[in-house]
C-alpha cells in the first residue's frame, strides 16, 4: 500500500490512483472495525508525538521485554530467588522432580521403567502399529523425510 500511494504521489497517473483505491478497498474489507479504531489510534498517538517516535517505539519494547522477562520467582511464601543461577537451578529440580528424572539411572531401573512403558502401552492403546511401520520408527531420519514434514507442517 505504502509503495502504492508513493508511486500515486509521484507520477499523478490515474491509472495508479485506481490501483491505489483497490488495494484500499481491499484492505478495509479484511479489517474489522475494531482494528481499524486500534489503527486510527496508533496513527493519532504516533502523529501527535512526531518528533518523539522513535522514543515512542523504544519505550513499548522495552515495556513488551520487561513483561515477557522473568525477574524473580518465588520458591515458597517467604522466599524469592533473583539470580539466573540460582533461578536455572530451581526450575531444573523442579523438572527433574516433576518428570522423576534421575541422574544416574543404573540399567536394572531402565530396563524395568522400559517394562513399565510396554505394560502401560499394551493395557491403554487401543491402536497396534504394523510390524513394518515398526521396524522404520528405529530408523534414523533421513534428510528428504525431514524436508517433506517441514513442508506439510507449514
Amino acid at each position: 500500500n505504502a509503495a502504492l500511494e508513493l508511486r500515486h504521489k509521484q507520477s499523478l497517473v490515474d491509472k495508479d490512483f485506481v490501483t491505489l483505491l483497490e488495494a484500499r478497498k481491499k484492505l478495509k474489507t479484511l479489517l474489522t472495525q475494531q482494528h481499524l479504531h486500534e489503527l486510527q489510534k496508533s496513527r493519532c498517538f504516533f502523529g501527535e508525538h512526531s518528533k518523539k517516535c522513535g522514543r515512542l517505539l523504544v519505550k513499548m519494547l522495552k515495556k513488551r521485554q520487561d513483561n515477557l522477562h522473568i525477574g524473580k520467582i518465588r520458591v515458597n511464601p517467604h522466599w524469592t530467588i533473583k539470580h539466573p543461577r540460582e533461578m536455572a537451578e530451581t526450575f531444573h529440580k523442579y523438572y527433574s522432580a516433576l518428570y522423576d528424572i534421575q541422574e544416574t539411572m543404573n540399567p536394572r531401573d531402565n530396563a524395568s521403567c522400559l517394562a513399565d512403558m510396554n505394560n502401560y502401552g499394551f493395557t491403554h492403546v487401543k491402536k497396534q502399529i504394523p510390524m513394518e511401520a515398526r521396524d522404520t520408527l528405529d530408523a534414523e531420519i533421513k534428510l528428504q523425510e525431514l524436508n517433506v514434514a517441514i513442508k506439510t507442517s507449514s
